[in-house]
Protein backbone atom coordinates (compact mmCIF):
# COMPACT_ATOMS: atom_id res chain seq x y z
CA UNK A 1 0.00 0.00 0.00
CA UNK A 2 2.52 2.50 1.03
CA UNK A 3 3.87 2.57 -3.08
CA UNK A 4 0.89 2.97 -4.71
CA UNK A 5 0.08 5.78 -2.52
CA UNK A 6 2.96 8.23 -4.32
CA UNK A 7 1.93 6.76 -7.15
CA UNK A 8 -1.75 7.14 -7.04
CA UNK A 9 -0.74 11.27 -6.18
CA UNK A 10 1.24 11.36 -9.04
CA UNK A 11 -1.65 10.19 -11.30
CA UNK A 12 -4.03 12.31 -9.52
CA UNK A 13 -1.79 15.61 -10.53
CA UNK A 14 -1.12 14.19 -13.84
CA UNK A 15 -4.79 13.90 -14.24
CA UNK A 16 -5.59 17.37 -13.10
CA UNK A 17 -2.83 19.01 -15.04
CA UNK A 18 -4.17 17.17 -18.15
CA UNK A 19 -7.65 18.42 -17.66
CA UNK A 20 -6.91 21.95 -16.99
CA UNK A 21 -5.14 22.14 -19.78
CA UNK A 22 -8.00 20.54 -22.40
CA UNK A 23 -9.52 23.20 -20.58
CA UNK A 24 -7.57 26.16 -21.57
CA UNK A 25 -7.12 24.86 -24.32
CA UNK A 26 -10.97 24.95 -25.39
CA UNK A 27 -11.56 28.18 -23.20
CA UNK A 28 -7.98 30.36 -24.44
CA UNK A 29 -6.11 28.22 -27.80
CA UNK A 30 -4.27 30.80 -28.67
CA UNK A 31 -2.49 31.65 -25.03
CA UNK A 32 -2.76 27.89 -24.22
CA UNK A 33 -0.77 26.83 -26.80
CA UNK A 34 1.68 29.85 -26.77
CA UNK A 35 2.55 29.21 -22.83
CA UNK A 36 2.56 25.15 -24.38
CA UNK A 37 5.51 26.02 -26.53
CA UNK A 38 6.86 28.40 -24.59
CA UNK A 39 7.93 26.36 -22.12
CA UNK A 40 8.70 23.26 -24.52
CA UNK A 41 10.70 25.16 -25.98
CA UNK A 42 12.82 26.45 -22.83
CA UNK A 43 12.80 22.77 -21.47
CA UNK A 44 14.42 21.32 -25.03
CA UNK A 45 16.85 24.54 -25.09
CA UNK A 46 17.73 23.96 -21.50
CA UNK A 47 18.37 20.15 -21.23
CA UNK A 48 20.40 20.56 -24.39
CA UNK A 49 22.85 22.64 -23.07
CA UNK A 50 22.91 20.97 -19.71
CA UNK A 51 23.84 17.55 -22.03
CA UNK A 52 26.29 19.58 -23.51
CA UNK A 53 27.78 22.01 -21.66
CA UNK A 54 26.81 20.86 -17.59
CA UNK A 55 26.02 23.38 -15.43
CA UNK A 56 27.19 26.15 -18.12
CA UNK A 57 24.54 28.05 -19.48
CA UNK A 58 23.89 30.12 -22.00
CA UNK A 59 21.07 32.71 -20.61
CA UNK A 60 20.52 34.47 -24.37
CA UNK A 61 20.21 30.87 -26.07
CA UNK A 62 17.58 30.00 -23.39
CA UNK A 63 16.03 33.29 -23.73
CA UNK A 64 15.73 33.41 -27.30
CA UNK A 65 14.24 29.64 -27.41
CA UNK A 66 11.77 30.56 -25.06
CA UNK A 67 10.68 33.88 -26.95
CA UNK A 68 10.63 32.05 -30.06
CA UNK A 69 8.19 29.24 -28.71
CA UNK A 70 6.17 32.01 -27.38
CA UNK A 71 6.21 33.96 -30.51
CA UNK A 72 6.37 31.59 -33.89
CA UNK A 73 6.75 28.24 -32.13
CA UNK A 74 3.03 27.64 -31.52
CA UNK A 75 1.41 30.59 -34.68
CA UNK A 76 3.27 28.95 -37.42
CA UNK A 77 1.91 24.99 -36.70
CA UNK A 78 -1.19 26.58 -35.70
CA UNK A 79 -2.10 28.77 -39.26
CA UNK A 80 -0.51 25.58 -40.77
CA UNK A 81 -2.88 23.21 -39.53
CA UNK A 82 -5.91 25.40 -39.54
CA UNK A 83 -5.31 26.60 -43.56
CA UNK A 84 -4.74 22.96 -44.32
CA UNK A 85 -8.03 22.07 -42.64
CA UNK A 86 -9.69 24.44 -44.59
CA UNK A 87 -7.77 24.32 -48.17
CA UNK A 88 -7.65 20.57 -48.58
CA UNK A 89 -10.93 19.45 -47.06
CA UNK A 90 -10.58 15.59 -45.79
CA UNK A 91 -13.43 14.58 -48.68
CA UNK A 92 -10.69 15.91 -51.02
CA UNK A 93 -8.83 12.61 -53.27
CA UNK A 94 -5.55 12.06 -51.66
CA UNK A 95 -6.38 14.84 -48.96
CA UNK A 96 -3.74 13.60 -46.23
CA UNK A 97 -1.27 13.00 -49.02
CA UNK A 98 -1.78 16.73 -50.34
CA UNK A 99 -1.14 17.99 -47.03
CA UNK A 100 1.59 15.66 -46.04
CA UNK A 101 3.75 17.47 -49.19
CA UNK A 102 2.91 20.73 -48.83
CA UNK A 103 3.55 20.28 -45.18
CA UNK A 104 7.03 18.84 -45.93
CA UNK A 105 8.56 20.24 -49.56
CA UNK A 106 7.02 23.98 -48.90
CA UNK A 107 6.20 24.80 -44.97
CA UNK A 108 9.17 22.92 -43.50
CA UNK A 109 11.89 24.46 -45.79
CA UNK A 110 10.45 27.81 -45.09
CA UNK A 111 10.10 27.28 -41.20
CA UNK A 112 13.45 26.26 -41.01
CA UNK A 113 15.12 28.76 -42.06
CA UNK A 114 12.75 30.95 -40.04
CA UNK A 115 13.85 29.30 -37.02
CA UNK A 116 17.46 29.75 -38.04
CA UNK A 117 17.55 33.12 -38.21
CA UNK A 118 15.28 34.57 -35.82
CA UNK A 119 17.11 32.26 -32.79
CA UNK A 120 20.06 34.15 -33.98
CA UNK A 121 18.22 37.30 -33.88
CA UNK A 122 16.93 37.11 -30.59
CA UNK A 123 20.19 36.07 -29.32
CA UNK A 124 21.20 39.28 -30.43
CA UNK A 125 23.32 38.89 -33.01
CA UNK A 126 22.99 41.32 -35.85
CA UNK A 127 21.00 40.89 -39.03
CA UNK A 128 24.24 39.80 -41.56
CA UNK A 129 25.24 37.02 -38.55
CA UNK A 130 22.01 35.78 -38.26
CA UNK A 131 22.07 35.41 -41.77
CA UNK A 132 25.19 33.46 -42.28
CA UNK A 133 24.47 31.44 -39.43
CA UNK A 134 21.58 30.54 -41.28
CA UNK A 135 23.30 29.77 -44.61
CA UNK A 136 25.36 27.78 -42.78
CA UNK A 137 22.81 25.25 -40.70
CA UNK A 138 20.55 25.30 -43.01
CA UNK A 139 21.08 22.32 -45.44
CA UNK A 140 21.85 20.07 -42.88
CA UNK A 141 19.09 21.12 -40.99
CA UNK A 142 16.81 20.46 -43.32
CA UNK A 143 18.24 17.36 -44.74
CA UNK A 144 17.69 15.79 -40.93
CA UNK A 145 14.40 17.48 -40.55
CA UNK A 146 12.99 15.93 -43.29
CA UNK A 147 15.03 12.37 -42.84
CA UNK A 148 14.14 11.94 -39.36
CA UNK A 149 10.78 14.10 -38.57
CA UNK A 150 8.81 13.34 -41.80
CA UNK A 151 7.45 10.32 -40.70
CA UNK A 152 5.95 11.63 -37.21
CA UNK A 153 4.49 14.46 -39.21
CA UNK A 154 3.01 12.24 -41.47
CA UNK A 155 1.22 10.41 -37.97
CA UNK A 156 0.21 13.78 -36.94
CA UNK A 157 -1.90 14.89 -39.95
CA UNK A 158 -3.19 11.35 -39.68
CA UNK A 159 -4.17 10.10 -36.50
CA UNK A 160 -4.04 13.40 -34.58
CA UNK A 161 -7.13 15.49 -33.59
CA UNK A 162 -6.75 18.81 -35.51
CA UNK A 163 -7.32 20.46 -31.80
CA UNK A 164 -3.86 18.68 -30.38
CA UNK A 165 -1.72 18.71 -33.64
CA UNK A 166 0.29 22.06 -32.31
CA UNK A 167 1.24 19.85 -28.91
CA UNK A 168 1.74 17.13 -30.91
CA UNK A 169 4.12 19.36 -33.22
CA UNK A 170 5.55 20.77 -29.88
CA UNK A 171 6.06 17.33 -28.44
CA UNK A 172 8.04 16.50 -31.45
CA UNK A 173 9.84 19.91 -31.60
CA UNK A 174 11.48 18.95 -27.92
CA UNK A 175 13.26 16.30 -29.33
CA UNK A 176 14.46 18.54 -32.23
CA UNK A 177 15.82 21.15 -29.94
CA UNK A 178 18.22 18.92 -28.98
CA UNK A 179 19.48 18.29 -32.39
CA UNK A 180 19.11 22.22 -33.58
CA UNK A 181 20.88 23.59 -30.58
CA UNK A 182 23.50 20.97 -30.19
CA UNK A 183 23.86 21.50 -34.52
CA UNK A 184 24.30 25.67 -33.75
CA UNK A 185 26.49 24.97 -30.64
CA UNK A 186 29.23 23.17 -32.68
CA UNK A 187 28.56 25.44 -35.66
CA UNK A 188 29.49 28.16 -33.59
CA UNK A 189 32.27 26.26 -32.08
CA UNK A 190 33.83 25.74 -35.75
CA UNK A 191 33.45 28.95 -37.07
CA UNK A 192 35.89 32.25 -36.24
CA UNK A 193 34.13 34.95 -34.02
CA UNK A 194 31.67 37.32 -36.21
CA UNK A 195 31.13 40.61 -34.40
CA UNK A 196 27.60 41.12 -33.82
Amino acid sequence: MVVSKPMHCIQDVCQKLLISYFENLHTHPYRTKAFTSLIIALLGNYLSQRITRGKQIDHNSLIAYGFFGLTFGWSGPHLLFSWLESAIPRKQNFSLLKRFAFERLVYTPFFQFLVLFTLSIYEGKSYQVSLKNAQTLYRKVLQANLKYLSLLQFMNLAYVPPMLRVLFSNMIGFVWILFLSHQRKRSQEKTPRIRN
